[in-house]
């Protein structure tokens, strides 16, 4: 793991487009370094709203306690990370799926600092609906980029949440030997990948994700004991 490298990416890639990227990746690196397993979720783009300019994720997933331009200042926040905190919590500390069913989003966001986020798309969405063209033309321009940060970052897990088809080369690669589950994991090089539907979803609730994505990790040959 090179959390150097991975701050100097995002550091050229701000000063090579100012004003319309968001960078991503650790929220908080010091304890994503400590954290076990180490968690990925590749989303497709951040919802930029307005014209906002340049921003960081991490920065905004890591200033929770702010009401105004930060987690809790986007109304829908819990829609998308309130399932990646409850997941990756329950990953983390290995609970029970009853756990995460009775939890609720804003008592786990805590641990968005233990997780890595990083968007196909570096200059954000700006509508509720994707625009799939956009998305695609943007995931190949930056996968190159994905690539590196996966390299740099080494997660023990890679969630691709709702952005399997729009992989960079390294992990679509790695991702062939799918089957057609909806919910898969398989071994990959550092770890384990999974494939979910994407976490703003409404056809499970977020404690039954959490029991299917845990499932196909311990079906992938990780074992997912809980307490």
């Amino acid at each position: 793991m090179d959390l150097d490298e991975h701050k100097r990416l995002m550091k050229e890639l701000r000063e090579s487009e100012p004003g319309s990227i968001i960078t991503d990746g650790p929220v908080d690196p010091e304890r994503y370094a400590r954290a076990h397993p180490r968690i990925l979720w590749v989303l497709r783009e951040a919802n930029k709203g307005e014209d906002t300019g340049s921003w960081d994720l991490c920065e905004f997933l890591r200033e929770h306690d702010h009401d105004v331009g930060h987690l809790f200042s986007y109304g829908r926040w819990h829609v998308t990370f309130g399932a990646v905190a409850k997941i990756s919590l329950g990953i983390l500390e290995r609970l029970p799926v009853e756990k995460v069913a009775t939890m609720k989003a804003r008592d786990a966001v805590g641990t968005l600092r233990d997780i890595a986020v990083v968007n196909v798309n570096k200059r954000g969405g700006r509508s509720r609906v994707t625009d799939w063209e956009n998305l695609k033309r943007a995931a190949k321009e930056f996968g190159p980029l994905v690539d590196r940060q996966y390299q740099a970052l080494e997660p023990d897990i890679v969630i691709a949440a709702g952005t399997l088809d729009l992989l960079s080369d390294t992990l679509a690669k790695q991702a062939e030997s799918f089957g057609e589950e909806a919910i898969d994991a398989i071994p990959v090089d550092h770890g384990w990948m999974v494939k979910c539907y994407h976490t703003g979803q409404r056809r499970l609730k977020h404690h039954v994700l959490y029991n299917r994505i845990c499932d196909a990790l311990n079906k992938a040959g990780w074992r997912h004991s809980v307490r």
